[in-house]
C-alpha cells in the first residue's frame, strides 16, 4: 500500500504542467484583393497584416502595398497571402508580416507552423522569422525553394510563443513569397515541467528510506 502511494506521488510530480490552449489556423483567401485587417480574427486572438521594408522592420513600407490573397501559383499552396502592388514583379527586400494579438493580454500567443511557397520563377531560399511584440527575435529558419530540382511548399515549425502576441515575417520578397496555413495558439501560460521543491524531494527520499527499511524487516 505504501509503495503504491509513493509510486503514484512520483508519477504526479513527473507530469508536465500543460496550459489550456485555444487554436486556429489562418488560411489565405482565394480573392486577389487586399485582406481585411480583421481577417481570421477569433474571440481569443486578433490578427493584422502588413508588408514591411525588411526583416526586423515592423511598420508598413508603402501604403500602396497590401497583403492580398491569391489562388494557385505559389508552389503547391492552393491559396496564399502575398504583397500586392509593391515591386511590380522586380525582386525586392519587402517581407510579409503577420501579427497575432491575444484579446487577453495576460495570455501567451504561439505560432506552431506555417507553409511557405515561392512563385515558380524564383530560386534560392525562403525565410521565416518570429519576434515578440518588443521586436526581439525569437526564432528564424530558411529552407530551399527547390528540392531535387522540384519546386516545393516548405512547412516551417517555429513552435515559439510570447506573452500578449507575436509577429511573424516571411520573405525575402513579398511579391514572390506566398504564405498560408498559419497555426496559432493562445495559452494561459507556456508549457513547462514541474520541478519539485527541495523539501518535497527530501520528503520523498525519507519515504523511500522508510520503504526499504520495512521491506528489509519483512
Amino acid at each position: 500500500m505504501r509503495r503504491n502511494l509513493l509510486v503514484a506521488s512520483l508519477a504526479l510530480l513527473a507530469l508536465p504542467m500543460t496550459a489550456t490552449a485555444q487554436s486556429t489556423t489562418v488560411v489565405a483567401p482565394s480573392n486577389t484583393g487586399c485582406v481585411a485587417q480583421t481577417y481570421g480574427d477569433q474571440s481569443f486572438i486578433n490578427f493584422s497584416y502588413a508588408v514591411t521594408s525588411g526583416f526586423g522592420s515592423f511598420s508598413s513600407a508603402n501604403e500602396t502595398i497590401c497583403v492580398a490573397g491569391w489562388t494557385t501559383g505559389y508552389a503547391a499552396l492552393p491559396t496564399a497571402f502575398w504583397g500586392s502592388g509593391g515591386n511590380g514583379g522586380a525582386a525586392s527586400l519587402d517581407v510579409l508580416q503577420f501579427t497575432g494579438l491575444a484579446t487577453d493580454p495576460t495570455k501567451w500567443v504561439w505560432i506552431t507552423s506555417l507553409d511557405v511557397g515561392e512563385w515558380s520563377r524564383m530560386t534560392g531560399s525562403n525565410e521565416v522569422r518570429v519576434y515578440n511584440l518588443a521586436g526581439t527575435l525569437l526564432w528564424s529558419d530558411s529552407k530551399p525553394r527547390y528540392v531535387n530540382g522540384v519546386e516545393v511548399t516548405q512547412t516551417f515549425t517555429p513552435n515559439v510563443g510570447a506573452l500578449g502576441g507575436l509577429r511573424v515575417q516571411a520573405g525575402p520578397d513579398s511579391w514572390y513569397t506566398g504564405v498560408s496555413n498559419l497555426q496559432w495558439e493562445v495559452r494561459n501560460a507556456p508549457v513547462q515541467t514541474v520541478v519539485p521543491e527541495p523539501a518535497t524531494v527530501a520528503l520523498l527520499g525519507t519515504g523511500l528510506v522508510a520503504l526499504v527499511a520495512v521491506r528489509r524487516r519483512k
